[in-house]
């Protein structure tokens, strides 16, 4: 186990590759299936830039072309840095369970998206504890039926944003981090804070304007050695169409899944407005090798007064979380809930 510690191999196989070709593992929507490809990557010494690209595919029949120019190389730790990222997507079978806080499981259905988006940001870090970022995208999104019955359109005539055809979004962002982590042990312990906003301005109906804000608080507690700690979080978000503007199905905010609300299938819940409480014991068992206990509790909304704690729907369960020096990189979660037990497999971390 030692030697293996000290090889690096997953970070050596997983970052760098043979020359900076290497094997891709996750990286789309969470409920995507597993996810496996390849890429390209080039500036992981001492260059200015760093550039890659990828081809992911999962095992539902979804692809994805995707690319990034960053620079400063992120081996630089420089205070300002500007990034490039675009990607092409088609995901083929989407779940969806109707828009509100109360929609039933046997309501299931499935539609198709796809579109493309090119996005150019910039984030400074003000002092140790202050980040600030800006970001301009160009987002492309098309829904429509899929090969998977039943169909949307078929059990959810006359949703706002489907089968309108290619629909063009310019988006215009901005947000602050306040970072209060001690990053110089791992795992890190702390806390962040997030507010983020955004505006969407849609460029081919006029139908679809909004604003977006969302706010996020989490902490990472020891409880005696790093190895065992518990982790929180709070994130709500509120979506806000102009007068007489509705916000399409596909912008609106959800839980379910493995990123939000573990016992429940993904996108279970959706509208115009969300909120997430998480909370999560961590125990290190061996290097690399995390058991977690969690809960979670949330729900979805319309109107501003119906945020507080009601009707929240609940899940609990264990994981386990397996990671790279450094990078948590997969996860595997048994979560249940007042509709069933929900297997979740994914990258990175839970939240």
């Amino acid at each position: 186990m030692r030697r293996w510690e000290k090889a690096r191999m997953p970070a050596r196989i997983f970052r760098k590759g043979w020359a900076g070709f290497r094997p891709v593992i996750g990286g789309m929507l969470p409920g995507s299936g597993t996810v496996f490809g390849g890429g390209y990557i080039y500036g992981q010494e001492s260059q200015y830039t760093q550039f890659q690209v990828n081809a992911r595919y999962s095992t539902k029949g979804y692809t994805q072309y995707d690319g990034m120019i960053e620079f400063p190389s992120p081996q630089r730790n420089s205070w300002l840095r500007t990034q490039i990222r675009a990607a092409y997507l088609d995901y083929t079978q989407m779940n969806f369970f109707g828009v509100g806080n109360e929609t039933s499981k046997d309501d299931k259905s499935f539609f198709r998206q796809l579109g493309y988006f090119v996005r150019a940001g910039v984030a400074a870090d003000l002092s140790r504890f202050l980040e600030v970022n800006g970001r301009f995208e160009r987002l492309q999104t098309q829904t429509k039926d899929g090969e998977r019955e039943p169909t949307l359109g078929s059990m959810f005539p006359g949703v706002p944003g489907y089968g309108d055809g290619a629909t063009d979004f310019n988006i215009f962002g901005a947000g602050m981090k306040l970072k209060l982590f001690d990053q110089w042990d791992f795992p890190p312990v702390g806390a962040v804070i997030t507010i983020e906003g955004a505006r969407y301005d849609d460029q081919t109906s006029d139908m679809y304007d909004s604003f977006k804000l969302v706010g996020e608080a989490g902490a990472i507690i020891p409880l005696g050695p790093r190895s065992r700690r518990v982790a929180l979080r709070f994130r709500t978000a509120h979506m806000q169409p102009d007068s007489e503007r509705e916000v399409p199905f596909y912008l609106m905010e959800t839980i379910g899944g493995a990123k939000t609300l573990r016992g429940y299938s993904e996108f279970r819940f959706r509208d115009t407005r969300n909120m997430i409480l998480n909370m999560e014991y961590r125990w290190e068992v061996m290097p690399y090798i995390d058991f977690a206990f969690f809960a979670d509790t949330g729900k979805v909304f319309s109107d501003l007064e119906d945020f507080n704690l009601k009707n929240l729907h609940w899940g609990a369960g264990w994981g386990i979380r397996v990671h790279a020096p450094g990078d948590m990189f997969f996860s595997i979660d048994l979560a249940g809930s007042p509709e069933g037990f929900v297997i979740h497999l994914s990258s990175g971390m839970g939240f």
